[in-house]
């Protein structure tokens, strides 16, 4: 399983786990807990900012030059 997939799981169980906690102490009707930690598990699962896993810099483009006997890579500075 990806990191990201455990690390989803375990937030929408903890957030889960925490709603329903509070749910319980403040005596607000059930069904929020759940709801809260689906929401949680899915931003940590989609992570829109980029802040929990930073995206990979894309590579560079191989720029070559026409040279004897076809393309060949630009030589290194």
């Amino acid at each position: 399983m990806p990191k990201r997939g455990a690390a989803a799981i375990l937030w929408g169980l903890a957030l889960w786990n925490a709603g329903s906690m509070a749910q319980f102490f403040l005596g607000l009707p059930g069904g929020g807990g759940i709801v809260l930690g689906l929401l949680g598990a899915a931003v940590v699962l989609a992570d829109p900012l980029g802040w929990l896993t930073p995206r990979p810099a894309r590579a560079a483009p191989v720029r070559t030059t026409p040279a004897e006997g076809g393309n060949a890579p630009e030589p290194a500075r």
